[in-house]
């Protein structure tokens, strides 16, 4: 005997309730890595390590191919020090506009510290 997969209507209240939650805990997950990538301290290495990994987390949740933000993480992980900040705002870039086509951050979305 099988049993029948769980499934909702797409659009019914019940999906809806059921998806909410889960897309703001994805939206608030996505917002702070995107501050934590355009504050991260270049110099500090486990300021560098501890971003790339919410980041690396991220994709891995949404499960969304990002080639050119697996890149840039990858060539930041291994940048040298004076080449660090100029990778890390590529990645910066990359990531918002994947932020952007995600969830609709933007920047100015970003609460003030």
């Amino acid at each position: 005997m099988t049993r029948a997969a769980f499934s909702l209507p797409p659009h019914s209240p019940a999906a809806a309730a059921l998806h909410a939650p889960v897309h703001a805990a994805l939206r608030r997950l996505a917002l702070d890595t995107l501050q934590r990538l355009g504050t991260l301290d270049v110099t500090d290495r486990l300021a560098v390590q501890l971003g790339l990994n919410l980041l690396e987390r991220l994709l891995a949740v949404l499960d969304e191919p990002a080639p050119q933000v697996e890149a840039l993480a990858d060539a930041l992980r291994m940048a040298s020090a004076t080449t660090r900040p100029t990778v890390a705002a590529a990645l910066y870039r990359e990531f918002a506009a994947l932020a952007a086509a995600r969830f609709g951050i933007t920047p100015a979305a970003l609460p003030d510290d």
